[in-house]
C-alpha cells in the first residue's frame, strides 16, 4: 500500500457518522465511548442511536452541523465532530446540553427523572490553555469541590494537542485513528493499537475510502467546511476594522481594489446607476412641475384668453 496515499478523514462529520452512526457497529461504538469517557466496557450494555439518517440536502448546507444522539444505559449521550473553530463554542455547548437535558422531561413527569446528559466534542482546534487534549467538565461548590449532581457532563476532545500529547490508555488510540489522514498513519495506528475494535474501524475506513461515491461526499463536505471558515474569518476581521473605528472600506481581501481590476467593477457599476437614477428622477421631477404650472395657468386664466393663457404657460416653462 502506498503510505501517502489520502483516505477519507474519520474526523469529518459525514465519515464519523458514517462509522459511528450505525447500529451494526455498536461493539465499536461502546469501545469508543468506554476508552472516551473512561469507564468500564462491561459496564456499557445497550446502545440505540436516535438520529441514524443523513438527511439528502445536509451536504448542501452551510453553517449545518452533524451530531450523534445516542441513549446508552438510560443515558442521553451526544457525540458530534467539530472542525472549524467558533468563538462562542463554550456557550453554545452549554446550551445545546441543556436542551438535550429538559427535553427529555415530559409533562407530568419529576424532576428526578431526568436522565443523565453526557456532551462529547471531538473539535479540530485548540480551545483550552493546556497540555491535556481531554477536559471533563461538571457542576461543583467552588470550595468544598462537591459535585451538584452527576447529570452533567461535558467533555471535549482537542485533536490537534493528541499529536503532542499522550495519556498511555486506549483514548490515545482512538484519537489516533480520529487525526489519521493517509494510509500511512491507519497502518502506524495498526501497528500500535491493541484493541480489537479499532482494527475494525481501519478496515471500515479503507473500505470507504474505496468508494467513489463516499469520497464525493467526503470532498463536498470538506468543501463546504472550508466556505465556511473563509466565511468565519471574513465576518470577524470586519468586526474588527469596524471595532476600530476605521470607515475605510476595502474589498474582501488582502490586496486593495485597484481601478481596471475585476474587483473595482462592482463599485464602478454602483456610482453608474447612482447617476442615472438621479438623473431620471430629476427629469420625472421636471415633468410633474411643468404639468402642474399648465393645469393651475389653465384654471386661474380666463376662458377666451388663449393668447394670455398661452404667454403665461411659457414664462412659467421658462422659470422652470
Amino acid at each position: 500500500m502506498n503510505a501517502n496515499q489520502p483516505i477519507v478523514k474519520l474526523k469529518l462529520d459525514v465519515i464519523f457518522k458514517r462509522v459511528f452512526g450505525n447500529e451494526n457497529n455498536t461493539d465499536i461504538i461502546a469501545a469508543f465511548l468506554s476508552a472516551l469517557l473512561e469507564i468500564p466496557r462491561e459496564s456499557i450494555r445497550k446502545i440505540s442511536i436516535n438520529n441514524v439518517e443523513i438527511a439528502p440536502d445536509y451536504l448542501e448546507q452551510k453553517f449545518s452541523r452533524l451530531d450523534m444522539r445516542m441513549d446508552v444505559d438510560g443515558k442521553t449521550v451526544n457525540v458530534e465532530m467539530q472542525v472549524n473553530y467558533e468563538p462562542d463554542f463554550r456557550e453554545r455547548t452549554l446550551f445545546y446540553w441543556s436542551k438535550l437535558y429538559s427535553d427529555e422531561l415530559k409533562t407530568g413527569e419529576e424532576y428526578g427523572s431526568l436522565k443523565r446528559t453526557v456532551c462529547i466534542n471531538l473539535i479540530d482546534f485548540n480551545l483550552f490553555d493546556c497540555e491535556d487534549y481531554h477536559s471533563h467538565f461538571r457542576v461543583m461548590e467552588n470550595s468544598r469541590h462537591e459535585i451538584l449532581t452527576d447529570k452533567l457532563a461535558i467533555h471535549f476532545f482537542e485533536l490537534k494537542k493528541g499529536r503532542n500529547y499522550r495519556k498511555n490508555n486506549p483514548m490515545d488510540d482512538w484519537i489516533d485513528l480520529i487525526n489519521a489522514e493517509t494510509e500511512g498513519d491507519l497502518m502506524e495506528v495498526q501497528n500500535n493499537t491493541a484493541i480489537p475494535e479499532v482494527n475494525k474501524t481501519i478496515v471500515i475506513l479503507r473500505n470507504l475510502s474505496g468508494d467513489e461515491k463516499v469520497r464525493q461526499e467526503a470532498y463536498y463536505r470538506e468543501k463546504r467546511l472550508h466556505d465556511e471558515a473563509t466565511a468565519t474569518k471574513r465576518c470577524a476581521r470586519r468586526r474588527i476594522i469596524a471595532r476600530s473605528g476605521c470607515t475605510t472600506r476595502r474589498p474582501p481581501s488582502d490586496t486593495p481594489a485597484v481601478r481596471g481590476s475585476p474587483k473595482a467593477y462592482p463599485r464602478v457599476v454602483q456610482r453608474v446607476a447612482q447617476r442615472v437614477v438621479q438623473r431620471v428622477v430629476q427629469r420625472v421631477a421636471q415633468r410633474v412641475v411643468q404639468r402642474v404650472v399648465q393645469r393651475v395657468a389653465q384654471r386661474a386664466l380666463p376662458r377666451g384668453g388663449s393668447r394670455l393663457r398661452e404667454n403665461w404657460r411659457r414664462k412659467c416653462a421658462r422659470k422652470v
